[in-house]
Protein backbone atom coordinates (compact mmCIF):
# COMPACT_ATOMS: atom_id res chain seq x y z
CA UNK A 1 0.00 0.00 0.00
CA UNK A 2 1.55 3.28 -1.19
CA UNK A 3 1.65 5.78 1.66
CA UNK A 4 1.13 9.12 0.40
CA UNK A 5 3.13 12.75 1.84
CA UNK A 6 -0.48 13.50 3.70
CA UNK A 7 -0.69 10.43 5.57
CA UNK A 8 3.18 10.90 6.51
CA UNK A 9 1.99 13.94 7.87
CA UNK A 10 -1.20 13.22 9.64
CA UNK A 11 0.18 10.16 11.43
CA UNK A 12 3.48 12.32 12.31
CA UNK A 13 0.96 14.97 14.05
CA UNK A 14 -1.53 12.13 15.13
CA UNK A 15 2.07 11.70 17.26
CA UNK A 16 3.79 15.01 17.36
CA UNK A 17 2.53 15.63 20.81
CA UNK A 18 4.15 12.16 22.44
CA UNK A 19 7.82 13.40 22.47
CA UNK A 20 7.01 16.39 24.57
CA UNK A 21 5.13 13.66 26.69
CA UNK A 22 7.62 11.71 27.64
CA UNK A 23 10.14 14.48 28.35
CA UNK A 24 7.78 16.06 30.66
CA UNK A 25 7.44 12.73 32.33
CA UNK A 26 11.08 11.64 32.53
CA UNK A 27 12.02 15.26 33.95
CA UNK A 28 8.85 15.75 36.26
CA UNK A 29 8.58 19.16 34.54
CA UNK A 30 4.68 18.81 34.68
CA UNK A 31 5.58 19.37 38.13
CA UNK A 32 6.60 23.03 37.63
CA UNK A 33 3.40 25.44 38.50
CA UNK A 34 3.09 27.43 35.54
CA UNK A 35 4.68 24.74 33.06
CA UNK A 36 2.58 21.78 34.04
CA UNK A 37 -0.53 23.40 31.85
CA UNK A 38 1.91 23.16 28.45
CA UNK A 39 2.08 19.18 29.83
CA UNK A 40 -1.49 18.91 30.15
CA UNK A 41 -2.01 20.50 26.70
CA UNK A 42 0.37 18.39 25.19
CA UNK A 43 -1.06 15.18 27.12
CA UNK A 44 -4.85 16.26 25.94
CA UNK A 45 -3.75 16.81 22.06
CA UNK A 46 -1.67 12.91 22.11
CA UNK A 47 -4.57 11.65 23.49
CA UNK A 48 -7.65 13.10 21.46
CA UNK A 49 -5.30 12.63 18.33
CA UNK A 50 -4.71 9.08 18.90
CA UNK A 51 -8.79 7.98 20.40
CA UNK A 52 -9.40 10.32 16.80
CA UNK A 53 -7.54 8.36 14.67
CA UNK A 54 -8.04 4.71 15.92
CA UNK A 55 -12.24 5.14 15.70
CA UNK A 56 -11.84 6.45 12.25
CA UNK A 57 -8.93 3.64 11.48
CA UNK A 58 -10.32 0.81 13.09
CA UNK A 59 -13.57 1.24 13.85
CA UNK A 60 -14.57 3.31 10.86
CA UNK A 61 -16.65 5.41 13.34
CA UNK A 62 -17.92 9.04 13.26
CA UNK A 63 -14.95 10.53 15.68
CA UNK A 64 -16.39 14.29 15.57
CA UNK A 65 -17.12 14.04 19.41
CA UNK A 66 -13.30 13.84 20.31
CA UNK A 67 -12.66 16.37 17.26
CA UNK A 68 -14.85 18.96 18.76
CA UNK A 69 -13.88 18.28 22.59
CA UNK A 70 -9.94 18.96 22.18
CA UNK A 71 -10.81 22.66 21.40
CA UNK A 72 -12.77 22.53 25.06
CA UNK A 73 -8.78 21.29 26.92
CA UNK A 74 -6.78 23.53 24.48
CA UNK A 75 -8.68 26.65 25.63
CA UNK A 76 -8.41 25.53 29.27
CA UNK A 77 -5.30 24.37 29.37
CA UNK A 78 -3.93 27.72 27.42
CA UNK A 79 -5.91 30.37 29.84
CA UNK A 80 -4.84 28.57 33.01
CA UNK A 81 -1.16 28.99 31.88
CA UNK A 82 -1.60 32.73 30.54
CA UNK A 83 -3.64 33.42 34.38
CA UNK A 84 -1.01 31.24 36.09
CA UNK A 85 1.99 33.46 34.39
CA UNK A 86 0.52 36.25 35.56
CA UNK A 87 0.37 34.70 39.41
CA UNK A 88 -3.31 35.62 39.11
CA UNK A 89 -6.57 32.98 39.61
CA UNK A 90 -6.53 30.48 36.93
CA UNK A 91 -9.29 28.10 37.87
CA UNK A 92 -12.25 31.16 37.14
CA UNK A 93 -11.38 32.38 33.59
CA UNK A 94 -10.25 29.01 32.46
CA UNK A 95 -13.21 27.64 33.36
CA UNK A 96 -15.53 30.21 32.19
CA UNK A 97 -14.02 30.41 28.64
CA UNK A 98 -13.96 26.49 28.61
CA UNK A 99 -17.73 26.39 29.23
CA UNK A 100 -18.33 29.17 26.69
CA UNK A 101 -16.43 27.25 24.15
CA UNK A 102 -18.31 23.64 24.94
CA UNK A 103 -21.53 25.73 25.19
CA UNK A 104 -21.14 27.27 21.70
CA UNK A 105 -19.97 23.78 20.12
CA UNK A 106 -22.82 22.10 22.17
CA UNK A 107 -25.18 25.07 20.29
CA UNK A 108 -23.68 24.12 16.58
CA UNK A 109 -24.28 20.19 17.03
CA UNK A 110 -21.32 18.48 19.62
CA UNK A 111 -21.98 14.89 16.70
CA UNK A 112 -23.22 15.95 13.85
CA UNK A 113 -20.47 18.73 12.39
CA UNK A 114 -17.21 20.10 13.13
CA UNK A 115 -17.70 23.04 15.07
CA UNK A 116 -16.19 26.16 13.29
CA UNK A 117 -17.76 28.91 15.46
CA UNK A 118 -16.66 27.01 18.84
CA UNK A 119 -13.07 26.45 17.36
CA UNK A 120 -13.08 29.85 15.82
CA UNK A 121 -14.01 31.35 19.61
CA UNK A 122 -11.71 29.62 21.14
CA UNK A 123 -8.63 30.32 19.08
CA UNK A 124 -9.72 33.98 18.92
CA UNK A 125 -9.31 33.86 23.12
CA UNK A 126 -6.11 32.34 23.26
CA UNK A 127 -5.01 34.91 20.18
CA UNK A 128 -5.83 37.54 22.74
CA UNK A 129 -4.45 36.28 25.98
CA UNK A 130 -0.95 35.83 23.95
CA UNK A 131 -0.81 39.75 22.62
CA UNK A 132 -1.91 39.95 26.11
CA UNK A 133 1.11 38.79 27.78
CA UNK A 134 3.80 39.67 24.52
CA UNK A 135 2.92 43.24 25.10
CA UNK A 136 3.23 43.20 29.35
CA UNK A 137 6.68 41.38 28.18
CA UNK A 138 7.75 44.47 26.08
CA UNK A 139 6.24 47.17 28.11
CA UNK A 140 7.67 45.78 31.00
CA UNK A 141 10.99 44.33 29.99
CA UNK A 142 11.48 42.32 33.12
CA UNK A 143 12.98 39.52 30.48
CA UNK A 144 16.17 40.15 28.95
CA UNK A 145 17.18 36.74 27.51
CA UNK A 146 13.85 36.06 26.45
CA UNK A 147 15.13 33.26 24.31
CA UNK A 148 16.08 30.74 27.65
CA UNK A 149 12.46 31.59 28.91
CA UNK A 150 10.42 28.42 29.04
CA UNK A 151 7.52 30.70 29.77
CA UNK A 152 8.53 32.15 26.52
CA UNK A 153 8.73 29.31 24.27
CA UNK A 154 5.33 28.11 25.91
CA UNK A 155 3.73 31.58 24.87
CA UNK A 156 5.28 30.94 21.56
CA UNK A 157 3.90 27.85 20.86
CA UNK A 158 -0.03 28.43 21.96
CA UNK A 159 0.41 31.85 19.71
CA UNK A 160 1.40 30.58 16.70
CA UNK A 161 -0.89 27.65 17.28
CA UNK A 162 -3.57 30.10 17.77
CA UNK A 163 -2.96 32.38 14.84
CA UNK A 164 -2.18 29.28 12.37
CA UNK A 165 -5.39 27.58 13.64
CA UNK A 166 -7.12 30.98 12.85
CA UNK A 167 -6.11 31.53 9.18
CA UNK A 168 -6.53 27.60 8.84
CA UNK A 169 -10.15 27.60 10.00
CA UNK A 170 -10.72 30.87 7.28
CA UNK A 171 -9.28 28.40 4.51
CA UNK A 172 -11.97 25.77 5.30
CA UNK A 173 -14.16 24.65 7.44
CA UNK A 174 -13.26 20.89 6.54
CA UNK A 175 -10.29 19.85 7.11
CA UNK A 176 -10.53 18.87 10.30
CA UNK A 177 -13.74 16.01 8.91
CA UNK A 178 -12.08 15.21 5.37
CA UNK A 179 -8.92 16.28 3.52
CA UNK A 180 -11.22 17.57 0.07
CA UNK A 181 -8.88 20.86 0.58
CA UNK A 182 -5.13 19.51 0.43
CA UNK A 183 -3.40 22.63 1.07
CA UNK A 184 -6.21 23.54 4.20
CA UNK A 185 -5.21 20.09 5.79
CA UNK A 186 -1.29 20.31 5.66
CA UNK A 187 -1.41 23.68 6.82
CA UNK A 188 -3.73 22.75 9.56
CA UNK A 189 -0.66 19.85 10.66
CA UNK A 190 1.91 21.51 10.37
CA UNK A 191 0.77 23.60 12.95
CA UNK A 192 0.25 20.91 15.25
CA UNK A 193 3.33 19.43 14.45
CA UNK A 194 5.46 22.97 15.10
CA UNK A 195 3.12 23.49 18.36
CA UNK A 196 4.02 20.12 19.73
CA UNK A 197 7.73 20.15 18.94
CA UNK A 198 8.39 23.17 20.48
CA UNK A 199 6.59 22.83 23.39
CA UNK A 200 8.74 19.30 23.87
CA UNK A 201 11.72 21.90 23.66
CA UNK A 202 10.27 24.05 26.47
CA UNK A 203 9.31 21.19 29.04
CA UNK A 204 13.42 20.02 28.10
CA UNK A 205 15.05 23.49 28.94
CA UNK A 206 12.37 22.97 32.36
CA UNK A 207 13.36 22.73 35.27
CA UNK A 208 14.20 18.77 36.11
CA UNK A 209 12.93 17.02 39.08
CA UNK A 210 9.87 19.60 39.57
CA UNK A 211 11.78 22.12 40.84
CA UNK A 212 10.56 25.56 40.99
Amino acid sequence: MEISLIDILGYTSVFSGLPAVLIGLYRRSFNTAIIKWAFFYVLGSLVIDVTSSMLNTLFNLHNLITINSWQVIKIFTVTAFYYSLSSKKWNIPSLTFASVVLITILLEGFTIKHSFYGNMLGTIIGIGLGFHYFYNLYKNETEIFIEDSVTFWIACAFFFNGTGSFFSYLLSQQILTDRATFEGWVVFVTINIATNFIIAFALWKAPALGNK
